[in-house]
């Protein structure tokens, strides 16, 4: 250690090599090194003599904050490069220091760890001036840490005169032989037993201290300061704790609120949207000329793409918000790769190209997974095909890659010979609202949604959306799945392998036999229609008219139930929000026995702009039979009613 040291204080020398006295008047104290809080008290100032000595005044409530401001001050004072590739004398004077917590203390020593570390320098020796007796046990937990050899002095001055004086350390002293008793030990433990277990134990040095005097006191005054750093601690956990639980609370108010705003923004666009695609629908059936015919068609054509952008929107919002059905059901997924080819291979000859599947026969028939998505991920990409395609065909296929008796993975994939994608385009595709042709002179439309919802579907059900693309030849969208296999089938579950009906662009549609809807259904009862705008009153009473039967009216709950009371109906066709009394709540009135409403089993078929999952489980959990949603096509009313009118 005495040589140590004497290589510390020769540090400081003239160009002859010989030591030169320290003092004050030669430290550098460049403004660009200090720090003060006026509000707080803390300061913390420092000087250098080059490549030599880093001297350091601090004091006041050191809290973790004003640390950070002067670690801060720290690193412009290594960034100057006065101390590089060198050993220095440090001295840091903590005669006005008030208290500095246990996370400033760590924090501050890594800081210095790294910036020496960074700079390859360190101190030979530190002097500690004017640290109160708690200060000094609690460095002595640093000294290793930091790799330094901590002395501790009253003053700096007293610093000053031990560097100039050389060694002067009592190393008797410090290898003086101490006794204490097993009991001693045993206590000591059990205080530390206290503290790590008991979070409500408070360490109080008079009735759990030692006498100065006492070997382990220092000990005990070490074990006092971790356990106020540990309290300290615990109680920083508890408020972060709490502050994450209040951000999780927000986020979710957040999230509601978005929620209920899609929802809103939902009901209010499809309202109207409803009448504008039921009423072309109903004049598309009379008598046009071949003018009107094509003005009616392109109305039909531009509301349907209108439908389609909005169901894209709202359905990107929900999923980004989390709100996935995360229920996998059983489907076939031949009868799917149907759907798809019904719903979209017009759009594929209008164009000339040939759309085909391939399924290998190997590929079992029931599977569980999620055929709403799939369906939904299949049309996104078989419809970019088409859109960027002008020759050729386009290819669904399936491969499987493995499988045992509980599951199959499967490779599916879209490939068509269409226009290519760009090298540098192909990281943007897959970006919500990107056009790989953004100009002005773009032919195809579109948001930029569609491969957006594709990849976040297929990366909810356990796969990533990839790409193989060349400009000018053609591109193919792949994914790998993997479904489990069903093993005993129930009844039940035969039927939702061969459902009764599947998900279309613009909502449930029904797979029925298309027939003429002119007089298909026999005069029954009436319908009831509850419906409080007029605008849908008027569409849904002339789609009704249209397939044979006549509406009666209400505009509400209340005068729902009225009406049920004093006459039979066929059916009932409810809407969701109402005034005075809404869909749901006159749902659960008709329902009771005992109201005086005729058939409290009538058929209820909820009608609504509000198309999600929880709106469906809402209206089944309130007694509704059926759901459908807005804007409704004759076609799906149709298949609706011969399911339940009887």
């Amino acid at each position: 250690m005495g040589s140590l040291y004497n290589n510390a204080i020769n540090l400081i020398s003239d160009n002859n090599g010989n030591r030169v006295p320290v003092s004050l008047e030669m430290i550098d104290f460049n403004p660009e090194w200090q720090f003060k809080d006026s509000k707080t008290g803390v300061f913390y100032k420092n000087g250098i003599i080059p490549q030599k000595l880093f001297i350091t005044f601090l004091g006041g409530n050191i809290q973790p904050e004003s640390a950070k401001k002067a670690i801060e001050i720290l690193e412009k004072v290594f960034q100057s490069g006065v101390l590089t590739n060198c050993d220095y004398i440090r001295i840091a004077d903590y005669n006005e220091v008030i208290s500095a917590p246990f996370t400033t203390r760590i924090l501050y020593a890594n800081s210095l760890n790294r910036l020496n570390s960074t700079y390859n320098c360190r101190p030979f020796v530190t002097y500690i001036c004017g640290a109160s007796r708690l200060l000094k046990t609690m460095l002595r937990l640093f000294a290793s840490y930091v790799k330094q050899l901590f002395i501790f002095v009253p003053t700096v001055q007293e610093a000053f005169d031990l560097i100039n004086a050389g060694p002067n350390l009592d190393i008797e002293e410090r290898n003086r032989q101490i006794t204490i008793s097993q009991k001693e030990i045993d206590q000591f433990a059990t205080l530390c037993g206290h503290i790590l277990f008991n979070e409500s134990f408070t360490f109080d040095e008079k009735l759990n201290g030692v006498a100065p005097d006492n070997p382990l006191h220092n000990l005990y005054t070490l074990v006092s300061l971790l356990n106020n750093d540990l309290r300290e601690l615990q109680k920083t956990e508890k408020a972060q704790k709490k502050q994450i639980e209040d951000a999780l609370e927000e986020a979710e108010a957040a999230n509601q609120a978005k929620s209920e705003f899609l929802a809103n923004l939902s009901h209010e666009i499809i309202t109207p949207l409803h009448a504008v695609i039921g009423m072309t629908e109903l004049l598309c059936s009379t008598p046009l000329s071949s003018e009107q015919k094509n003005y009616t068609d392109t109305i039909q054509i531009s509301t349907q793409q209108l439908h389609q952008l909005l169901n894209n929107i709202l359905e990107f919002s929900k999923n980004v918000s989390g709100k996935l059905d995360n229920e996998p059901s059983i489907f076939d997924i031949r009868r799917l790769f149907g759907d798809v080819s019904s719903l979209l291979l017009d759009d594929a000859l209008k164009k000339s190209l040939r759309l085909t599947f391939a399924i290998p026969t190997s590929i079992p028939t029931a599977l569980l997974g999620y055929p709403a998505y799939l369906l939904k991920v299949l049309i996104n990409l078989v419809q970019n095909s088409i859109k960027f395609s002008n020759k050729g065909e386009i290819i669904v296929s399936i491969d499987s890659l493995l499988e045992t008796s509980d599951e199959i993975s499967l490779r599916i994939s879209v490939k068509d010979t269409g226009i290519g994608i760009p090298e540098e385009k192909k990281e943007l595709i897959f970006q919500k609202f990107t056009q790989i042709d953004s100009s002005a002179t773009r032919k195809a439309g579109g948001t930029g949604l569609g491969l957006a919802i594709a990849k976040q579907l297929i990366e909810f059900m356990g796969g990533t959306l990839n790409l193989l693309s060349a400009e000018h030849e053609g591109t193919e969208f792949w994914f790998i799945l993997a479904f489990a296999k069903p093993q005993i089938i129930s009844n039940t579950q035969r039927a939702l392998s061969n459902p009764q009906e599947r998900v279309s662009l613009s909502g449930t549609e029904h797979a029925y036999p298309q027939q003429s809807i002119e007089n298909a259904l026999p005069i029954h009862n009436p319908i009831l229609l509850v419906e409080d705008n007029s605008i849908n009153q008027r569409v849904a009473t002339a789609m009704l008219n249209k397939l044979g039967f006549t509406v009666d009216i209400a505009a509400n709950g209340i005068e729902a139930l009225e009406a049920l009371k004093q006459n039979a109906y066929s059916l009932v066709i409810m809407d969701l929000q109402m005034p005075f009394m809404g869909g749901l709540e006159a749902t659960k009135e008709i329902r009771k026995q005992g109201t005086g409403i005729i058939n409290p089993n009538i058929p209820i078929i909820a009608m609504t702009a509000n198309a999600t999952k929880e709106d469906k489980n809402n209206c089944l959990k309130a007694g509704m039979d059926d759901f459908i949603s807005k804007p409704v096509m004759i076609p799906t009313l149709h298949a609706l009613l011969q399911k339940w009118v009887r």
